[in-house]
């Protein structure tokens, strides 16, 4: 067997693994469930569970780079990813905070902005190796503003407004109601019954937000309205981000996260910041292929980079908005 790196992109919602060999072969390509320690008690288990698919070829790897939601932020949960990560992989590997590792991947080391809007959103800006600057990513508690999750919420609050009749929201609100209700239940019974009954909250709010994309796409100006919001709170982060960054141009913008496949919001974010995107280098676990690969000094250049973007792009594991 050749020698293999592996890229993960670990998030709240969805986790994707990757593997690849020196000529730019990705061999392995899988996704799996989320891996947040902050919110979801059996992030262990699912990190396990991702491994498995892979202990076959636990010899043949070389190097691992692994993007982890919330890594950097706390000592405690940074000490449980390091300890869990080392009892699972006896190969030399690194983690780096999943937005981080969306920023390197998007630029490829080079410079620019980075809204990564998935469950939660947050910006990274600067340069690889140098004084990074991120906004945004507190979380749903303090509102991780244009994140899926927050999608989800404006409709679950619009829905409910909409039956105390403090707007008035029929179609909306109808759309909502055959997606929440099962059986006879009441309008609220659906409502308060679907939010309770969730394994895991934050991903179900945040699996929202496609709908919700789905609905603004067919015209209904309420769901039209929540993804323009949604698109003003990316753009305001953005403007605070080239305010912590300084110069007096806009900075260069990529993306990454289920939420920019949404077309309605990418447009009305690229009309906010006045300059169109770059299209990202690399996706994430692209990415984390990458500084692996630089990590068991391997020429990874630009063909060897190209070859990893077809073969990400072309696998039929696409992420979808949420």
């Amino acid at each position: 067997m050749s020698e293999l790196v592996m890229g993960l992109d670990g998030g709240g919602s969805k986790t994707l693994l990757a593997l690849a060999d020196r000529e730019g072969n990705v061999t392995v390509f899988d996704a799996a469930v989320g891996i947040n320690a902050m919110d979801n008690p059996k992030w262990k288990d699912n990190f396990q569970t991702i491994f498995s698919g892979v202990t076959q070829y636990q010899s043949d790897i070389v190097s691992a780079v692994l993007g982890i939601p919330a890594f950097g932020e706390t000592k405690q949960f940074d000490a449980d990813y390091h300890a869990f990560a080392t009892a699972i992989m006896p190969y030399k590997h690194m983690l780096i905070n999943d937005v981080f590792l969306a920023h390197e991947a998007a630029f490829a080391g080079g410079e620019g902005v980075t809204i990564v809007a998935g469950t939660g959103a947050m910006l990274v800006g600067g340069k690889q190796g140098q004084n990074r600057k991120r906004v945004g990513g507190w979380g749903e508690g303090f509102g991780d503003e244009g994140g899926a999750y927050w999608i989800g919420i404006e409709a679950l609050r619009t829905t409910s407004h909409a039956l105390d009749m403090i707007i008035d929201a029929p179609e909306f609100l109808s759309l909502m109601m055959q997606l929440l209700r099962k059986d006879d239940q009441s309008d609220m019974e659906a409502l308060l019954n679907w939010y309770f009954a969730q394994d895991h909250q934050r991903s179900a709010v945040a699996g929202l937000a496609r709908h919700v994309d789905h609905w603004a796409d067919d015209g209904n100006e309420i769901a039209q309205n929540i993804m323009r919001r949604a698109a003003g709170h990316l753009h305001q982060q953005y403007v605070a981000m080239w305010k912590k960054l300084g110069g007096d141009r806009a900075p260069d913008w990529s993306f990454a996260g289920s939420v920019l496949n949404s077309g309605i919001l990418k447009n009305r974010v690229t009309n906010l910041i006045g300059k169109p995107s770059v299209a990202p280098i690399l996706p994430p676990v692209g990415g984390g292929l990458w500084l692996a690969a630089k990590s068991a000094n391997w020429d990874a250049d630009k063909p060897w980079i190209d070859k990893i973007s077809k073969a990400l792009e072309s696998n039929k594991i696409q992420p979808t908005i949420a």
